[in-house]
């Protein structure tokens, strides 16, 4: 919806200056968060703030029409539980019962920082693979959407397209998530983009299969942009689950600033 908007504003407002203060006052209503939004009770327990974290558990139950009765033994519960748990980490799991004690033990040997993504061999190993999936679709899918080349069409057009036709794409995609699997999805769809991104040399410089090839590598670098979402969150433990997934955006964002330089590079090189 957004890429959407953005080319009908731009279609709207053609002076760049005043297209980006209207885009800039847009984000305006979200500071509200600030001071709407509740802290996560979760953070708060982690750094010792119980009764912030009881306060914030209360509004929650009030907002939702639930008894606060239970609120007290809960948060004292949480934290005796994860004061005995932390630090125990079970290496071997035989049984399914084991293997559940193993995730919950290594969530309480988590204290959810950064640092803790790269402690142990697995949880480093799925950190580097996300960071490099999600950095790829990312410059993929801004690359593309930025830079796809309109010839003799409507800019505004060739750009909002790939996201009017995304929109449908984003109620498909859990449906074929749950039927094929994360990872078979994510691969498939960067493979294609890729594809996609390759098959563009068949045709001549300015013929409509450029295009068409562009748009079908941002849906696809899309649906990959979906799926990394759930399955960047499965991947890991609850009390690492904020921070594997704010890493990989953040790599993310590292894709969407290369992906304008590497536009660059090929019209310095001519090629």
């Amino acid at each position: 919806m957004g890429i959407v908007a953005l080319g009908g504003l731009a279609y709207l407002c053609r002076n760049m200056a005043r297209l980006e203060l209207i885009v800039s006052m847009t984000n305006v209503p979200y500071l509200l968060a600030w001071v709407l939004m509740p802290e996560s009770p979760r953070w708060l327990l982690s750094k010792g703030r119980r009764e912030e974290a009881k306060r914030v558990i209360r509004k929650m139950c009030s907002w939702n029409g639930r008894t606060m009765d239970g609120v007290d033994g809960f948060v004292d519960e949480f934290v005796i539980e994860k004061r005995q748990r932390k630090g125990t980490v079970l290496l071997r799991t035989n049984t399914v019962n084991n293997l559940l004690l193993a995730l919950v033990s290594i969530s309480a040997f988590f204290t959810g920082t950064i640092f803790d993504l790269f402690r142990l061999p697995a949880t480093r190993r799925n950190t580097l693979l996300m960071c490099s999936c999600w950095l790829s679709f990312s410059m993929g899918y801004f690359g593309l959407v930025y830079n796809t080349p309109a010839f003799d069409w409507s800019p505004f057009l060739v750009f909002a397209f790939p996201g009017l036709i995304s929109i449908p794409m984003n109620f498909v995609a859990p449906w074929v998530e749950n039927c094929a699997g994360r990872k078979a999805v994510l691969m498939l769809s960067l493979t294609g983009a890729g594809g996609m991104l390759f098959l563009t040399l068949a045709f001549s410089r300015g013929s409509l299969g450029v295009i068409i090839c562009s748009w079908i590598g941002t849906m696809l670098s899309c649906l990959a942009f979906r799926v990394g979402y759930t399955y960047a969150k499965e991947l890991y433990p609850t009390t690492l689950r904020a921070t594997g997934l704010g890493t990989a955006s953040a790599a993310a964002r590292v894709g969407s600033i290369i992906s304008p330089l590497v536009v660059m590079l090929v019209r310095i090189l001519n090629v």
